[in-house]
């Protein structure tokens, strides 16, 4: 499997979810072959389906993730539990066009869709973030480092419980459009 994807790596220069096996028909747990996708590329490409996730899809950074035509369902019943969690990463745009965001959880779970913790230089731009169990975004510093640099633009929020986005803590230079 290995060479297979080092091959279209090489070739296309990014993985899909399909590559590591993926359905993406809303129905089957779509989370291993997700989480295989992000380990294996920086560049990850995600098109035309409902991908059904269980658990948080850590990003690492320096990620790019275009998202089009398509739907992460987030099935996950634990609090702090998120779609993408970017703490403490650097570098990280996720680009969406017809993409969607969505939490499928029980009114009392506390999630949101994106987590950015202790983070830099964070673009997210075209989403639709659906139903978080909190807020649809929340941003914050640590203890580690500040939350700088975080650019939101052109998402739609829908259905939050808490906020559309929070910010916590300590953060420079956050800007939404």
């Amino acid at each position: 499997m290995e060479s297979i994807n080092n091959e279209l790596l090489l070739n296309r220069g990014y993985v899909t979810y399909e590559d590591f096996g993926a359905v993406g028909d809303g129905i089957a747990d779509d989370t291993t072959a997700l989480k295989m996708t992000f380990a294996a590329a920086k560049k990850v490409v995600i098109k035309n389906g409902t991908y059904l996730i269980s658990d948080t899809i850590d990003v690492e950074s320096d990620a790019i993730i275009e998202i089009s035509n398509a739907k992460i369902l987030s099935t996950a019943t634990e609090n702090k539990k998120y779609i993408f969690d970017l703490t403490g990463k650097d570098n990280v745009k996720i680009y969406g066009d017809n993409a969607t965001l969505e939490m499928s959880k029980p009114e009392t779970v506390q999630q949101a869709c994106v987590a950015i913790f202790d983070a830099h230089n964070i673009l997210i731009d075209g989403l639709k973030l659906a139903k978080p169990g909190g807020d649809g975004i929340i941003i914050g510093g640590g203890t580690k480092k500040i939350a700088q640099d975080i650019f939101i633009q052109n998402c739609i929020i829908d259905n939050s419980r808490r906020n559309g986005i929070s910010i916590i803590g300590a953060v420079d230079n956050v800007k939404v459009h």
